[in-house]
């Protein structure tokens, strides 16, 4: 009957362990994109697709937890601001990124995102009414961010 017992409450005890394990992050190049993704980026080109839609710096882009995110960015030398909600998709390469924006009103954009180190994000999406989602980096057309360090 103790063997029993012991025999139960060692099985509840690894059942409870297991259910409360995190599952591993998957790594790409040896990052977690969710982690690294959270932070306030700083635009350092914006590159020549959204110069071709009068785009321009300053532009920054905040990742804030529970999938949010908040964007901002000139154009016409008016600042613009937009808010809402993001997702990656880390099953595909390049790894895609989609934006619902709320505010100011509702749209939704497309992308993809890859990071070059931990302080170096490089990123192409456009308003899915505009444009399809591109699957290519390809050299000046992406967005260029650098991290902006806590102080």
């Amino acid at each position: 009957m103790k063997r029993y017992i012991f025999r139960t409450i060692l099985l509840i005890f690894s059942f409870i362990i297991i259910a409360c394990a995190k599952p591993k992050p998957q790594l790409i190049n040896g990052m977690d994109y969710e982690k690294i993704i959270i932070g306030k980026w700083k635009a350092v080109s914006v590159g020549n697709i959204l110069k071709q839609y009068n785009i321009e710096l300053p532009s920054s882009l905040e990742f804030l937890k529970r999938n949010k995110f908040k964007y901002s960015f000139s154009k016409f030398g008016i600042q613009n601001n937009k808010e809402g909600r993001y997702s990656l998709n880390l099953s595909m390469r390049p790894v895609e990124i989609d934006f619902k924006q709320y505010k100011p009103k509702k749209a939704k954009l497309e992308g993809i995102i890859r990071f070059k180190d931990v302080d170096t994000m490089e990123i192409i999406f456009y308003y899915k009414s505009v444009m399809r989602r591109v699957y290519k980096f390809v050299e000046g057309d992406y967005q260029i961010y650098k991290r902006i360090k806590n102080s």
